[in-house]
């Protein structure tokens, strides 16, 4: 009965800031640390919506920084039959926006970079300021809530919308998701539990997100 009564409170917590699924047009962002696995996130993401909704996805890539980067996002693209281009300055992001407005849906990948770089989110706040962007910040399942705290507000200025929690599978301990998503007050809008691509992402559900926990 105890067990039943925690997941009803959780799951009420959870609703309390509902994600509505982006808009046809969209243009959403994955932000977050290195290793979280923005990429991967991607790629699940993308292969949902262009394999299974027969939707018209393009991928763009700003990770000039990380070795291999661009090369696999560029490898997924071609396997799920996506454009994929790079943005290596503000200028050329939104000429690509401009170029591909008709899709369904844009995907843009970031780089992660250690806690001490602050450089990086001045960076992408040029690329993203005065444009229709969705970000969401990108975080793993077992991070502690002191680190989710820093973080957000690390990438407050971008103004992220929603979470992303990746690697449910590498941990038993889930409670850091509800402390973030309570503390910073934004929707958790997608899950991803596995490397299968597109089989293991889900859009989170507050039910489900409980029972989990």
């Amino acid at each position: 009965r105890q067990v039943l009564a925690m997941k009803a409170l959780l799951a009420e917590d959870f609703a309390r800031h509902p994600y509505r699924e982006h808009d046809k047009g969209s243009v959403i962002a994955l932000v977050g640390p290195t290793g979280v696995g923005k990429t991967t996130t991607i790629a699940k993401l993308a292969a949902a919506h262009a394999l299974i909704r027969e939707e018209k996805v393009v991928l763009i890539s700003m990770d000039t920084y990380r070795v291999g980067a661009i090369d696999q996002l560029k490898q997924f693209a071609e396997l799920m039959g996506v454009e994929m281009a790079v943005a290596r300055s503000p200028r050329a992001f939104g000429e690509l926006l401009n170029t591909h407005r008709d899709a369904d849906l844009i995907l843009v990948d970031t780089a992660g970079r250690s806690l001490s770089d602050d450089e990086q989110v001045p960076l992408m706040a040029q690329f993203f300021r005065g444009r229709q962007v969705q970000v969401q910040l990108t975080l793993p399942a077992a991070i502690r809530h002191r680190d989710a705290t820093r973080l957000h507000k690390r990438y407050a200025a971008l103004e992220p919308k929603a979470l992303v929690f990746t690697k449910l599978d590498e941990t038993l301990a889930l409670g850091s998701m509800h402390a973030a998503a309570m503390s910073t007050a934004l929707p958790i809008s997608y899950i991803t539990f596995g490397q299968r691509v597109p089989e293991d992402i889900a859009l989170a559900q507050p039910k489900d997100l409980a029972e989990r926990i």
